[in-house]
């Protein structure tokens, strides 16, 4: 009887193999999105309304290997729709929280927020940020606001960056409380650092003695010399 299965041995085949087999096979199956459904996910989750920012995202973390703070450095990942296609290859979906993945991987439980989902992907890159704590006073530091609508980047000058595999897609809510992406970038979460005092000195280069009285030890955003 002909079971229309290509495979040399059928009882061996995703779909033809014995009962257990086919149905975690299915189950594996219903969990990843098909093209059109990625397609319809990735519009909703990069607005249109916000292209200014979400091309400022790309220049940063995608295009400009000169920009402060990190980079994603594969050939094959060049913005944010192809970090989400590769996410949900490696996924199925952009469902979940894996928030504790990254607090096992070191990540500082204050750069978490509640209502907002961070999504693990492995993919390399180079990670363009540090804390300031053994850094001398007198160090300079440039605050430059690299996205509209964000805090400004406190960024110091250095000679490389570390390497990582992995990075975070963070998801949020919109204004009208429908998720879309906030960003993606190599590494782990990091606190934000958010004062309005540190947002009147953009443009600026003040010494890090500066920011301690301000706001204390912050992460900091590095850009190659």
């Amino acid at each position: 009887m002909k079971t229309g299965c290509r495979a040399k041995n059928p009882a061996e085949c995703r779909y033809h193999g014995n009962k257990t087999n086919t149905a975690i096979q299915t189950k594996d199956i219903e969990k990843y999105l098909t093209l059109r459904e990625q397609q319809t996910l990735f519009e909703k989750l990069i607005p249109t309304s916000d292209s200014e920012y979400y091309k400022a995202t790309e220049e940063k973390h995608f295009i400009n290997k000169n920009a402060p703070g990190s980079q994603f450095t594969s050939n094959k990942i060049n913005n944010l729709k192809d970090i989400l296609s590769l996410a949900v290859k490696q996924r199925g979906n952009l469902e979940g929280d894996d928030r504790n993945k990254f607090l096992q991987l070191g990540a500082n439980p204050k750069a978490f927020l509640e209502g907002i989902r961070y999504l693990y992907v492995e993919t390399p890159g180079t990670v363009g940020v540090i804390n300031s704590e053994e850094l001398p006073d007198i160090t300079p530091i440039s605050v430059i606001r690299t996205k509209p609508g964000t805090p400004c980047s406190l960024t110091i000058q250095t000679e490389t960056k570390p390497i990582t595999t992995y990075g975070v897609i963070i998801i949020g809510k919109d204004g009208g409380q429908q998720d879309v992406l906030w960003t993606a970038f190599p590494g782990q979460p990091t606190v934000l650092n958010e004062n309005p005092e540190i947002e009147l000195l953009e443009g600026k280069t003040v010494t890090l003695k500066t920011i301690r009285n301000i706001v204390g030890d912050v992460w900091l955003h590095t850009q190659i010399k």
